[in-house]
């Protein structure tokens, strides 16, 4: 009898666990995807100033 008391605990802790798993992975999938939303948002809305784009067209980005 308490080996299937101790089957049962660990079939509950296993289910628990996965479930557990399961979420964290959906939510992390949720939240990637409204910061890709908010980023690509962001972008769009940028706008620069006429003396910072003068200063930065002659500027050598090879390093």
């Amino acid at each position: 009898m308490s080996i299937t008391l101790l089957l049962l605990i660990l079939l509950f802790s296993f289910v628990v666990s996965l479930s557990s798993i399961i979420y964290a992975f959906k939510h992390l999938d949720e939240q990637s995807k409204s910061d890709r939303k908010n980023s690509s948002h962001n972008k769009q809305d940028i706008k620069y100033e006429s003396k910072f784009l003068k200063s930065v067209k002659d500027l050598d980005l090879n390093l």
